[in-house]
């Protein structure tokens, strides 16, 4: 059974759910690098994007994410996800933060225990070579 397959798999009503309410929520292990738990969560971060983009109708070519290994203090493992702006789009830089929001909503969705592992979310600018990137506008823009 696949990745998705699990995730929308059905119980038969008798039996009892076995195990986290998802299928990856116990699966990592304390160390980064050890056990699958890594890739379940890059997993869950592509699911959550797609989910996110699509439900906000945002074209999927503009972003991609990462999940980038980390460390918490209490040195379990641990995610960063990078979103990575593919194509410049100043609608989506004027939600930014709401859409962060919204897919940090969608991994917490995903998986109850993400507040343990998700540590934030990071931007990265990864325009493609010779896109459209706007100019400064004049210093009198920044005065108040």
């Amino acid at each position: 059974m696949g990745f998705l397959d699990n995730l929308f798999a059905r119980k038969p009503a008798d039996q009892p759910p076995a195990g986290p309410a998802v299928p990856w929520a116990n699966t990592a292990s304390s160390r980064p690098g050890e056990g699958s738990g890594h890739q379940l969560r890059r997993e869950l971060v592509q699911v959550a994007l797609r989910d996110a983009l699509r439900r906000n109708g945002i074209p999927e070519h503009l972003l991609q994410a990462e999940a980038l290994r980390a460390q918490a203090a209490d040195g379990s493992a641990a995610v960063y996800i990078r979103l990575r702006v593919l194509e410049w789009d100043h609608r989506l830089m004027a939600h930014a933060m709401a859409f962060q929001q919204e897919l940090e909503k969608r991994v917490m969705t995903l998986d109850r225990g993400a507040g343990q592992w998700l540590l934030g979310v990071t931007w990265q600018l990864a325009l493609a070579e010779g896109s459209y990137r706007p100019a400064l506008p004049p210093p009198q823009v920044w005065q108040r």
